[in-house]
């Protein structure tokens, strides 16, 4: 086994299948896009998306996201998946994430190829 710092080893793949096998796999299973779930509006009922916005206006600091550490990180991910059956894996999916900070992405493209375009 090549044990690089690309490759995890055999507990964080362990931990990975464990996490796949108990909340992905059953959401897989349903059938349903888990981000579909949210309430949609009903058909001929007027109801919208659409969402009328006091502050129309946008500063560069606007599009930064709080996150520091993983509270912020969690409280992110449910906010984005409220609703949804994905809202209660935000923690166990950050706690999972941690795992891996420390293996660097492997490129599977040379950087040189970049210079070409």
């Amino acid at each position: 086994m090549n044990m690089s710092s690309t490759d995890p080893s055999a507990l964080e793949s362990e931990a990975l299948s464990r996490f796949h096998r108990k909340w992905i796999m059953p959401l897989a299973a349903r059938g349903v896009p888990p981000l579909a779930e949210r309430e949609q509006p009903r058909r001929g009922t007027g109801d919208t998306f659409f969402v009328h916005r006091t502050n129309t206006g946008m500063r560069p600091e606007d599009f930064d996201l709080r996150l520091s550490d993983p509270r912020q990180i969690v409280a992110a991910l449910q906010t984005q998946w409220k609703g949804t059956a994905m809202q209660s894996m935000a923690k166990p999916f950050v706690k999972l994430a941690r795992r891996f900070e420390r293996y660097e992405q492997r490129a599977n493209i040379s950087s040189d190829i970049y210079e070409m375009f």
